[in-house]
C-alpha cells in the first residue's frame, strides 16, 4: 500500500475528539474541512453519541471519513459503508479507516445513491449535505435514503443553517418522520425516518443532477451538453476550456488514441470527438459524477460509449496507452507541487510525436513550462485570456517505424 503521507496531496493528520475516544484522520488538500473537522459534523456526531448502537452505517459524501470514523469510534461492532464522488476522499477515507484500526470499513464512490448495492439496507444514514449542491440534489440526498434504509432505521443530516428552513419543507412533503432537530448559530440537524410513501413522486438521480441541455460552440465547431448540477460550466465555457479547445482545434489531429484528465461537464472531450473522430478516449478524474456526466455528454452527440473507459482515481496508473493525445485541466487552486507532479505522470502517457495540451490559471502554466518537467517537448503554442493559459506540446520523439 502506498504511504499516505508520500501523497503529493496529504496535508496533515487531525485528531476528532469523539467523547470516549479520538480518532486520527489523515487530511488531504483540496478536500472539505481540511483545516479542522467541519463545525458541523462535530454536532452531528454529537447528537448521535448517545443513541441505541446501530447494525450498520452509511456515510454518504464522506470526505476524508470524520463522520463515519468517528461513529466507527462509538460503534466498533457495526459495519459501515463510506462513499463520496471524489476518488481522493474515498482514498483518504481509507486509509484513515486503516490508520485507526478500524475493521469492517468498506469505501467506495458513488454519487449519491447510485453506486450503492441496492439489496444493501442500514440502520444509520448520515450526511453532512453540502451547501452549494442546489435543492434538488439536496432532496435526493434527503429522500432517496429511503432506498436502502432499513425498517425502522433513521436518516441523520447537518445542513448549514441557512437551509434549514428548505430542508425542513422538503421533509415534510415527503412526509418524513422527523425525530430530532436541533440548531446551532451555523447549522441545523435533522434526524428522520421514511417510508415508501417517502420517495413518491419524486425525481430520482442521474436526472436529479441535470440543470438543462444547451447548445454549445467554440472555434470550428458545436456539441449539445446536459449540464448538471455541482459542476461549472453549466451555461457557458470557461476562459480555460474555450482556449483548450482551441488548441484541439488547431492541433488538426486525426483519430488519436486520446486521454482526459479532469473533463468537467464533458465539453473537452465532446470537441475531440467532434473534432478529431477518435477510435478511443479515456477519462481520467476525481469526480465521479463528472466522468458520468462526460460520457453522457459523448453519446449525446453520437460517440458510442463502448469507446469510452472511465478511470475513477486520484492518479494517473492508467492502462492502454501511450496516447497520440492528451488534454489535462488543470486545477487552479491546488499546490504547484501537485500540478508538477501530475503534469509529470502525463507526460508518460504520450505516445512519441503525440500531443499534450495543458490548461490552468497562467501562474501554474508558466512554472511548469519554464521547469524541467518537461523536457523533451516542443512548445507549439500558447495562449492566454482573463488569467488562464491553454499550451499545445509535442513529444520530439517521433513514433518508431
Amino acid at each position: 500500500m502506498q504511504d499516505p503521507q508520500a501523497s503529493p496531496f496529504f496535508k496533515k493528520t487531525l485528531t476528532l475528539n469523539t467523547g470516549r475516544s479520538h480518532v486520527e484522520l489523515m487530511v488531504a488538500h483540496d478536500l472539505f474541512s481540511s483545516h479542522s473537522v467541519d463545525a458541523g459534523s462535530r454536532l452531528l456526531l454529537r447528537c448521535l453519541m448517545e443513541e441505541t448502537p446501530p447494525e450498520s452505517i452509511l456515510d454518504i459524501g464522506c470526505g476524508y471519513g470524520p463522520l463515519g470514523l468517528g461513529l466507527k469510534a462509538r460503534y466498533p461492532d457495526a459495519p459501515i459503508d463510506m462513499v463520496d464522488r471524489d476518488a481522493l476522499a474515498v482514498q483518504f477515507a481509507s486509509w484513515n479507516a486503516d490508520l485507526n484500526g478500524m475493521p469492517d470499513v468498506t469505501t467506495y464512490g458513488s454519487v449519491g445513491y447510485d453506486g450503492i448495492d441496492p439489496d444493501r439496507r442500514f440502520d444509520l444514514i448520515v450526511c453532512n449535505i453540502p451547501g452549494k449542491a442546489g435543492i434538488p440534489v439536496i432532496e435526493e440526498l434527503l429522500l432517496g435514503a429511503e432506498s436502502v434504509l432499513r425498517t425502522g432505521g433513521k436518516v441523520a443530516v447537518v445542513v448549514v443553517s441557512a437551509l434549514a428552513d428548505q430542508v425542513s419543507q422538503i421533509l415534510q412533503r415527503a412526509p418524513a418522520n422527523l425525530l430530532f432537530r436541533r440548531s446551532s448559530k451555523a447549522h441545523t440537524v435533522f434526524q428522520y425516518s421514511l417510508d415508501s410513501r417517502s420517495a413518491a413522486g419524486r425525481p430520482v438521480s442521474p436526472d436529479t443532477y441535470e440543470r438543462h441541455t444547451a447548445r454549445f460552440s467554440r472555434a470550428s465547431i458545436s456539441w449539445d451538453a446536459v449540464a448538471v448540477w455541482g459542476l461549472p460550466e453549466f451555461d457557458s465555457l470557461s476562459f480555460q476550456t474555450a482556449l483548450m479547445i482551441d488548441r484541439i482545434v488547431n492541433a488538426q489531429l486525426k483519430r488519436p488514441r486520446a486521454l482526459v484528465l479532469n473533463p468537467g461537464q464533458g465539453h473537452i472531450p465532446v470537441a475531440i470527438a467532434v473534432q478529431s473522430a477518435p477510435p478511443e478516449i479515456v477519462l481520467v478524474g476525481r469526480d465521479l459524477l463528472a466522468l458520468q456526466n462526460s460520457l453522457a455528454n459523448l453519446s449525446r452527440n453520437d460517440f458510442s460509449s463502448d469507446r469510452v473507459r472511465l478511470h475513477h482515481d486520484p492518479g494517473l496508473d492508467v492502462r492502454g496507452g501511450p496516447f497520440d493525445l492528451v488534454v489535462a485541466a488543470l486545477p487552479d487552486k491546488l499546490p504547484i507541487g501537485i500540478i508538477t507532479e501530475t503534469v509529470s505522470s502525463l507526460k508518460a502517457h504520450v505516445a512519441g510525436g503525440g500531443s499534450l495540451i495543458l490548461g490552468g490559471r497562467s501562474t501554474a502554466i508558466t512554472r511548469v513550462l519554464g521547469s524541467d518537467i518537461l523536457d523533451g517537448f516542443e512548445l507549439k503554442e500558447r495562449s492566454r485570456s482573463h488569467g488562464f493559459t491553454a499550451a499545445r506540446l509535442r513529444h520530439r520523439r517521433h513514433p518508431a517505424g
